[in-house]
């Protein structure tokens, strides 16, 4: 339905019952794989942010969780208002539970790959680009929905440990035995299954989304290499826009804006400010402060990147639309470049004009 309204195929009337039927349309998973989905989706983000194998169960278990919740309120209802509170209160609460038990060691990062989902990575990212853009209005209210979520999951995670009573320091402390430099590498293609089965999305797009999370994740390392991690988010961010426009046109890959999505987890600006804010709302200490300073550093560097990508997209589309054109000049005036694959220019229907040497 994008593309035919890319295309000025649809009528409003048209693309309006389109996207009714597209509501009333069945989840192409059911409730129990969309859980499972859920797991695999906070066990691959889990392991891009460089866990402990025990984080990665807990974030598991979190995560099917999420996916519980989200089945039973994803209908329209005040429920669906409160969810992420509810969410980051049981998640937080679960966590702390076992881990005053001696259970688990379930830290911060399980419980941040667990919510992923209601990050607001991308809505904090398009109002920096809209604000930039001069776009007041609209960049002020997605600013403003994007930290109030934000501060929304940082009161359900305190509020849930504050009611378990168990210390913050053991439940938000950071795990000891990290898994090796392959985690990160192995964690994208995970998140891409769980994204894949979470949403619904079809079967054949995975290839395409696979292509545009680890074009992201390998621009954001190959920035964090070169100039160091605040870059990293740009150069990610970057290099993602063009590919997510490109794969979007096979046939069988989902639009680009579907693929950002993911895209922006992955890069993961909202995952940092939920840890900056959380650690410096339970006890000040500098690396809360220093997570909130990366969290905005990395919310403009993804902006600037989506722009800066955007523009590239589009330099390159009118290049080839000059090149194009110079190219089919030249072939209508010598037939022997056919030989080598240039195409004559189109003329119009109506034209009858006869073409000079």
């Amino acid at each position: 339905m994008v593309q035919q309204a890319e295309r000025a195929a649809l009528s409003p009337a048209e693309g309006i019952r389109a996207l009714d039927e597209i509501v009333e349309m069945g989840r192409r998973f059911g409730p129990l794989q969309s859980i499972v989905g859920y797991a695999v989706l906070a066990s691959g983000l889990c392991l891009i942010l460089h866990p402990a194998l025990r984080d990665v169960a807990a974030a598991a278990v979190l995560g099917a969780l999420v996916g519980l919740l989200r089945s039973i309120g994803g209908t329209p209802s005040p429920l669906q208002i409160l969810m992420p509170v509810v969410a980051a209160f049981a998640v937080s609460a679960l966590a702390a539970f076992a881990a005053e038990h001696d259970v688990t060691g379930a830290g911060l990062r399980a419980m941040v790959a667990s919510l992923v989902v209601f990050l607001p990575g991308a809505t904090l990212t398009t109002a920096v680009m809209e604000l930039a853009a001069g776009q007041m209005v609209s960049g002020a209210s997605r600013l403003v929905s994007g930290v109030m979520q934000l501060a929304l999951l940082t009161f359900g995670i305190i509020a849930g440990i504050d009611a378990v009573g168990a210390p913050s320091s053991l439940v938000l402390s950071d795990s000891e035995d990290v898994l090796g430099s392959w985690a990160p590498w192995l964690g994208v293609l995970v998140f891409a299954v769980g994204v894949l089965v979470a949403h619904s999305a079809p079967a054949r797009s995975f290839p395409g989304l696979l292509i545009v999370l680890y074009a992201a994740w390998i621009g954001q390392v190959v920035g964090n290499a070169i100039f160091g991690g605040y870059m990293s988010a740009l150069l990610g961010a970057l290099v993602m826009t063009p590919v997510a426009f490109w794969v979007s046109r096979l046939p069988s890959a989902m639009p680009s804006h579907a693929s950002f999505l993911p895209g922006f987890w992955l890069l993961v600006p909202g995952a940092l400010g939920l840890i900056g804010l959380t650690q410096l709302a339970e006890d000040g200490a500098t690396a809360g402060a220093e997570d909130l300073v990366a969290t905005g550093v990395s919310i403009f560097a993804i902006a600037i990147g989506v722009l800066c990508g955007s523009l590239l997209l589009a330099w390159v589309v009118a290049t080839r639309k000059v090149v194009g054109g110079v190219s089919g000049s030249l072939a209508e005036r010598n037939p022997w470049l056919k030989r080598f694959g240039v195409p004559a220019e189109p003329r119009s229907r109506g034209d009858s004009t006869p073409t000079g040497p």
